[in-house]
Order: structure tokens, then C-alpha cells, then sequence
């Protein structure tokens, strides 16, 4: 496996010809090259909206930007990139469709739909997006909710939720207080819409995926 200082010069090597004087393959390489040097960066939806775009000369690469845009925080280019897969055909056929709509639609995960995504990328880590989206879905549906409830539906510990929620506290992505003697967190956004609140013009993230 390449290290990343090998794969920047990798994309160098062939970026030196500019874009415009590349062939197809040469792009799709370069394609691949940014959306693999994203990847191991941590940049996941990045990543995969590269891996996305080349998915359709390289088809295993769809599971990679499913994958790396499941896995990653939630921001409007995830929603708006989820948007996109659960109109793609090829998702539709795919057995992680409805766990891809429950993330879109922010509904609550739990242990089954976790083993259904295990169960499609079995060497993938289940990462504390997945308690960062359920604590954005609980938001949703309750007014407080204690953080053992939060935590057991995925198993994770009170400690995780708690650093995760005050991260996410921190970020602004949620709007929130925590009673840790009660071990209790009250939501102070109203119930809102997932897609409104998370997503940008379609269209502007579409020009960006050609």
C-alpha cells in the first residue's frame, strides 16, 4: 500500500501535463489518486464524491463512496451526496438502500441496522458518526432523552455519548444542555425537517460531482 506522500507525488507526476492535455484514463486516475489521498486524510465526503464520480468507469468504487460518505460527520454535502445515491439505480439494488435512507431521512439507527451495514463492509469500524447521527435523529423526536438511551441503541458507553455530544455542542451542529447528575440531555432546537436543515442547493453539489 502507497503512503501518502507517495501517492501526492503519484497525482503530481501526472497533474504536471494540466488537466486539459490529459486522457480520460489519465483524469479518472487523478480522480482516484485525490479521492484515495482524501480517504486516508480523513476527508470522507470528499472522498467520496470522488469515488462517486469514477464509479461509473470503475464500478467497485461505489462502494467506496457509499462507504466513506456513510462513515463521515454530518454536513450538507453528506445529505445532499446521500440525496444523489438513493436516486442512483445501482443503490436502489443494493442491500444497504433502506439503511441509506434512514441516514438521509434522519431516522433512528439501531443494533440491526448497524449489522446490516457490517455486514456489507465487514472490515469497516463503526465509527461515532453513526451516535452523532443518532443523537441529531433524536433531536428530532424528543424534547430530552437520557444518555443511556442514546448510547444503548448502538453500544456505546455514557462516556462516548458524552464526549460526543459535547463535541457536537461545541461545533454547533446541535444546540443542547447536559444534566450529567440526572444523566439527561434537553434538546433547545425545535423539531425540524433533516432536509431543510441539512441541505444546500442540489444543483451546486451536482456541478461539483461532473
Amino acid at each position: 500500500m502507497q503512503s501518502i506522500d507517495e501517492l501526492r507525488n503519484n497525482l503530481h507526476s501526472i497533474m504536471q501535463k494540466g488537466r486539459a492535455n490529459l486522457t480520460q484514463d489519465e483524469k479518472i486516475e487523478c480522480d482516484i489518486l485525490c479521492a484515495t489521498i482524501y480517504e486516508a486524510e480523513g476527508k470522507r465526503v470528499q472522498a467520496a464524491q470522488l469515488y462517486y464520480v469514477t464509479s461509473i468507469a470503475i464500478p467497485s468504487n461505489l462502494n467506496k463512496a457509499v462507504l466513506n460518505c456513510l462513515v463521515s460527520s454530518a454536513t450538507a454535502k453528506k445529505y445532499n451526496l446521500l440525496q444523489i445515491f438513493l436516486r442512483d439505480k445501482r443503490i436502489q439494488e443494493s442491500i444497504l438502500y433502506q439503511f441509506i435512507q434512514k441516514n438521509y431521512n434522519l431516522k433512528i439507527l439501531n443494533q440491526q441496522d448497524i449489522n446490516l451495514f457490517q455486514n456489507a463492509y465487514p472490515f469497516a469500524q463503526i465509527s461515532d458518526e453513526f451516535l452523532q447521527h443518532n443523537i441529531l435523529a433524536s433531536a428530532n423526536y424528543y424534547k430530552n432523552i437520557s444518555v443511556q438511551n442514546i448510547g444503548q441503541r448502538l453500544n456505546f458507553s455514557n462516556e462516548q455519548v458524552y464526549k460526543t455530544l459535547e463535541k457536537m455542542i461545541l461545533e454547533g451542529t446541535i444546540k443542547a444542555k447536559i444534566d450529567q447528575i440526572d444523566g439527561y440531555v434537553t434538546f433547545e432546537n425545535e423539531p425540524i425537517n433533516q432536509i431543510e436543515h441539512f441541505c444546500t442547493n442540489l444543483y451546486s453539489l451536482s456541478k461539483e460531482l461532473k
